[in-house]
C-alpha cells in the first residue's frame, strides 16, 4: 500500500511473552501501533503491547494508539493516546 508516495507495511506483532499489538504501521523507518479494543474504558495496561512496541524499536516508534469504544482522547504519557474508534473511522 502506498500512502504520499511512501510504501506503508501493515502487520501484527506477537512477541515471546504474548504480548501483541493488533496493528503494526510501517512508513520508511518510522512505526506506529494501533490496539483495538471493544471496552469503552482503557487503562495503562491496555498499553503493554505498545510499550514494548517502543522499547524494541525506539528510533523508530512514532506513537501508540489504544482504539476503543469511548468518546474522548485520553493522553496515556508521551507517545501514546487512547482514540474513540469513531474519531478513527469518521463514524
Amino acid at each position: 500500500m502506498q500512502l504520499d508516495g511512501k510504501i506503508l507495511a501493515i502487520s501484527r506483532q506477537c512477541d515471546k511473552d504474548q504480548l501483541e499489538v493488533d496493528i503494526v504501521l510501517q512508513a520508511g523507518n518510522k512505526l506506529a501501533g494501533v490496539e483495538v479494543k471493544a471496552g469503552a474504558t482503557v487503562t495503562k495496561d491496555d498499553f503493554k503491547g505498545l510499550y514494548r512496541l517502543q522499547s524494541q524499536e525506539p528510533a523508530a516508534f512514532v506513537s501508540g494508539v489504544v482504539a476503543y469504544d469511548g468518546d474522548a482522547i485520553v493522553p496515556f504519557g508521551e507517545k501514546f493516546f487512547a482514540v474513540p474508534i469513531a474519531v478513527l473511522t469518521g463514524v
